[in-house]
């Protein structure tokens, strides 16, 4: 038990006590001053605990918004989470896609290096200057 809770509850009893020797003492005839304190005390108490009620109440009625707030925005997390997991598993498909063409960009071009050294190496004749001669460079 909270002491809030536990404040609440003397408080009860002493208003309910108070109630009761009140009702007691209009039953036996004129009360005097110190029935008079007794009821006082317990009014106050009554008053007291009717007042730390509704305080209390507005708290858990503030508590309960608070949940739900927090619920909506924890749903709203989780969604933004969501949509962040899928824009990342997509980014990389894109780039390992990307990734595997630059892949085959670079063998192609390995390759077409080699076959530039080869010819820089070995040159093939050159058959084009012959082509429109009639005989005259036969080899």
């Amino acid at each position: 038990m909270t002491s809030r809770s536990a404040t609440l509850m003397l408080c009860l009893i002493t208003a309910v006590s108070t109630w009761s020797s009140a009702a007691y003492s209009v039953a036996t005839g004129p009360f005097g001053l110190a029935e008079g304190a007794v009821i006082a005390v317990g009014g106050t108490a009554a008053a007291g605990a009717f007042c730390s009620r509704r305080r209390v109440t507005d708290g858990i009625q503030e508590l309960t918004a608070d949940r739900e707030s927090i619920k909506a925005d924890r749903q709203e997390l989780a969604e933004r989470r969501a949509e962040i997991e899928q824009f990342l598993e997509t980014t990389k498909d894109q780039l390992t896609d990307r990734a595997r063409q630059l892949d085959l960009r670079e063998l192609d071009l390995a390759n077409r290096l080699v076959n530039f050294r080869e010819w820089l190496e070995y040159p093939q004749p050159d058959d084009d200057k012959h082509r429109g001669c009639s005989g005259c460079c036969a080899a």
